[in-house]
């Protein structure tokens, strides 16, 4: 089977994701090619053995432009002629739909765990979806898709496997606060670094904590707040503890695996509960909620975002430092939930469903292939009038 993979940029977890799953295939033996948008040096240093194509990406504000991409599009899948066209951002997954009916390859929508916006999805709404949580796909399912044609596939992280740090000493506690600083994140950091100042034990405690990620706004508009939080924290913790910022850490996973405690959402809080870590996840209220077997179903449902947050287990963070035998129950928790969230999340159980999904679209694209190009043509058509209709109606509305 020959696979495109299509990449809008390198930037989040989406793009990780979708990196994964592509070497994932390439590695049962398929072909697989990629097509770039933005940072294509980047993702051309992690595959350097792997076709890369330089693109456009789609901008539905320019009609114009996304008309002489779409001729564009069409060149390339008739260029390489790919078996399927796998694509995980919402941006693109909308155009292509419209690429994939004029050259009647089928394509592999796949929503990555944000909230889905309704006029993104609501054109494509009689396609079949892969999506990375429960909360998407009951998301698809209110605009319009069909609960049979939406498959949940979480197994996206590939883990690598590090020495293991000894959690039980004593002489320093190690936390990490992880994840790229954007409107759903930033004010979740914010709250946490707020409560960590009235932990009144971190006064005489050593305690390091480390806040990695990068700031993803055009102008850095929520690193400069993070900062500022950052030294009156300091102010208060000092002289036993600390706040540091790192800034973007290039082998996350091997830092990760040196810190003792763990908060983010997502991937980079998913990461190390995969490795055994006590971890909690940051929600975008500013409540945290602790991993562990009670809560693991509810994070679970919304991608461990946070979204659906009906608890603050801050307290368990107190206790844990206060206490050496919460602390080690905590430990022994996290370790029992690791194999559970593995099974879920862990790439290497991503392999047989995919090939499944794959081979459903190609069936239900059959009958697409035996339409001659005309009839292809009318649909490709009324498939971007849809996409901009949607697009007008639902213009500033937060659905």
């Amino acid at each position: 089977m020959k696979i495109l993979f299509d990449f809008i940029n390198y930037s989040g977890g989406a793009p990780k994701s979708q990196l994964g799953h592509m070497k994932l295939m390439a590695k049962e033996g398929h072909e697989v090619i990629a097509t770039v948008g933005s940072d294509y040096e980047k993702i051309s240093s992690l595959i350097p053995d792997i076709k890369i194509i330089k693109t456009n990406n789609f901008d539905i504000k320019k009609p114009l432009n996304a008309l002489i991409n779409l001729y564009n599009w069409i060149k390339i899948v008739r260029k390489y002629r790919p078996d399927i066209i796998h694509t995980n951002r919402t941006t693109q997954y909308k155009f292509l739909s419209v690429v994939s009916e004029l050259t009647a390859t089928p394509i592999a929508i796949v929503q990555p765990g944000g909230k889905v916006k309704i006029a993104n999805v609501k054109p494509i709404n009689n396609k079949k979806a892969i999506v990375y949580s429960i909360e998407n796909r009951e998301s698809l399912i209110k605009a319009g898709f069909k609960k049979e044609n939406i498959k949940v596939i979480s197994n996206r992280i590939e883990i690598e496997k590090f020495k293991s740090v000894d959690n039980s000493r004593q002489d320093k506690v190690k936390i990490l606060i992880s994840g790229n600083f954007k409107e759903t994140t930033f004010r979740g950091v914010l709250s946490l670094l707020d409560q960590i100042q009235n932990i009144n034990c971190l006064n005489n405690i050593n305690c390091e904590i480390n806040i990695v990620g990068k700031d993803t706004s055009k102008n850095n508009k929520y690193l400069s707040k993070i900062l500022g939080k950052i030294n009156e924290t300091n102010e208060i913790l000092k002289p036993s503890s600390s706040v540091d910022y790192l800034g973007w850490i290039d082998d996350i996973q091997r830092f990760e695996q040196t810190h003792d405690i763990c908060f983010g959402k997502g991937r980079s809080v998913l990461q190390c509960a995969m490795k055994g870590k006590i971890s909690f996840v940051m929600s975008e209220d500013g409540n945290v909620i602790r991993i562990s077997e009670e809560t693991l179903s509810n994070l679970y449902k919304y991608n461990f975002t946070g979204r659906g947050a009906y608890r603050n287990d801050i307290e368990d963070l107190y206790d844990l430092l206060r206490y050496e035998k919460i602390r080690s129950g905590f430990i022994k928790e996290a370790n029992n939930v690791e194999g559970a969230i593995s099974k879920l999340y862990d790439i290497k159980y991503a392999k047989e469903k995919l090939l499944k999904f794959y081979n459903s679209i190609t069936k239900y694209n059959n009958n697409i292939r035996n339409k001659n190009a005309f009839y292809r043509c009318c649909i490709a058509s009324i498939l971007l009038v849809k996409i901009y209709i949607y697009k007008l109606i639902y213009f500033n509305k937060n659905i």
